[in-house]
């Protein structure tokens, strides 16, 4: 990518502090004022008026704004996830198998063993993604309410999470399961519906719905 690699790297960096689409939108509001972008398909017209279909169009788009730093790094992370949405991978999930391969991408890399949401509507469209904490089930203060907080302020219908197993093994342990199992019952109280966890290891996956193991 050609004149967007030190911008790439900043954004990535960016990303642990905004994880879900309505505080992106948010912090680009405060940034914008007068731009009125309620949701992607308005962003999406935003940045094909300015001719904006990469990091490097919008580099120059915000230097020739005399934009900050914030803002281009906001409107980079935005864009990035526009351009999922246009490929398909982001928007909205059919199968477990989609969802799946949609992790082993998005976790492949990642030394860290980190939990992750993905927040749903009723028809199975994403309204955010959130990386809720990093390491391990086992040793973290995993709770329920860690992610349920989120479920209920999105409006959420069902949620699915995933955590990535660094050594390849998507073998789950004890408390994968137990910690499955508790948040599904959380979830049922308030009427949210807890789809599935997902464990990733290298180039795979493992589902727990579909190993009757949630």
């Amino acid at each position: 990518m050609k004149g967007g690699l030190f911008m790439l790297k900043n954004i990535e960096d960016y990303q642990i502090n905004l994880q879900s689409d309505g505080e992106l939108l948010l912090n680009i509001e405060q940034k914008l004022v007068g731009l009125k972008i309620n949701n992607f398909a308005e962003l999406s017209d935003f940045f094909i008026q300015h001719k904006i279909s990469s990091l490097t169009d919008l580099h120059e788009y915000v230097r020739s704004k005399k934009c900050d730093l914030e803002l281009t790094l906001l409107l980079g992370q935005l864009l990035v996830r526009v351009q999922q949405i246009k490929h398909g991978t982001l928007s909205k999930f059919y199968s477990s198998v989609q969802v799946g391969h949609y992790l082993v991408d998005l976790f492949n890399g990642e030394s860290q063993e980190q939990l992750l949401a993905i927040y749903l509507d009723t028809k199975n469209r994403v309204l955010a993604q959130k990386v809720i904490f990093k390491g391990s089930l086992n040793k973290s203060v995993a709770h329920p309410r860690e992610i349920l907080e989120p479920a209920i302020r999105f409006h959420s219908a069902a949620i699915i999470i995933a955590h990535n197993h660094p050594s390849g093994d998507t073998a789950p342990s004890k408390e994968d399961v137990d910690f499955s199992t508790k948040l599904r019952d959380a979830c049922s109280i308030i009427g949210i519906e807890c789809l599935d966890h997902f464990i990733v290891g290298e180039g795979t996956y493992l589902s727990l719905r579909e190993a009757a193991l949630i």
